[in-house]
């Protein structure tokens, strides 16, 4: 997928981006090799490419396994022909998992994240950041662009907390607000009745689930430390 991306209002800058999901079969990559090398000879815009390219760039790119040079050749191929360089990264090296357990579990780096020469005069203190899987088999990127997000001024978001549903009240609640906040004729009413719904949860509810957002935090931190123990040490059952 390809697509531009306009920062405006902090900025006139504007760059490409270009998300990649390749497929697992080398054949049926040829194609994709194909379309960045063009993108990148026709680009003279900011430009990032990023995920899951579906091969190894490196004999190490796969713990525990025989990986050889051939299996890294139409990657490196790729990379010398565009023109283009890592961003840097911090968090996990290595993206995707099986998710098995001890001497079943399989490792490796698929997921990247490339920029062309105009990106890194333009974002030269951008990064990535690869968290921890959590319950998916890739691990989540985040490209961090301080030149920018520096400039974004950052609005307190409105959570809603699932456990709210167990309560007995809720539905009631939600009821009685949807009803007595006026007519619903078109999406700008829509929106004042969420807005009111939203006051009546946080009323009823907030108290009953108090510092829970810290709390699953806690444990999340806690299952993503075992997840970076697995990780960082792939051989160790």
């Amino acid at each position: 997928m390809h697509n531009i991306t306009d920062t405006d209002g902090f900025t006139t800058m504007k760059f490409f981006i270009t998300f990649i999901y390749a497929f697992n079969q080398l054949l049926s990559r040829a194609s994709l090799w194909s379309d960045l090398y063009n993108i990148s000879y026709a680009m003279t815009n900011l430009w990032t490419l990023l995920r899951d390219f579906n091969c190894l760039h490196n004999i190490r790119d796969k713990p525990g396994s025989n990986v050889s040079l051939r299996d890294t050749i139409e990657f490196t191929q790729f990379y010398s022909a565009c023109n283009i360089s890592y961003i840097p990264y911090t968090g996990f090296r290595f993206t995707w998992s099986n998710k098995r357990e001890e001497l079943d579990r399989t490792l490796c780096k698929l997921d990247r994240v490339f920029c062309n020469e105009a990106w890194i005069r333009s974002f030269p203190s951008s990064y990535v950041i690869f968290l921890a899987p959590g319950v998916f088999d890739h691990s989540p990127a985040i490209l961090k662009i301080p030149h920018i997000q520096n400039q974004i001024k950052t609005m307190r978001r409105f959570k809603f907390c699932n456990a709210w549903i167990l309560n007995e009240n809720f539905m009631s609640i939600v009821d009685k607000s949807w009803h007595s906040s006026g007519l619903c004729l078109d999406l700008f009413h829509v929106h004042i009745k969420l807005k009111a719904l939203k006051k009546c949860q946080l009323s009823a509810f907030a108290k009953s689930t108090t510092n829970i957002t810290d709390r699953i935090k806690q444990i999340r931190e806690q299952f993503h430390h075992i997840q970076d123990q697995l990780c960082n040490q792939p051989s160790n059952p």
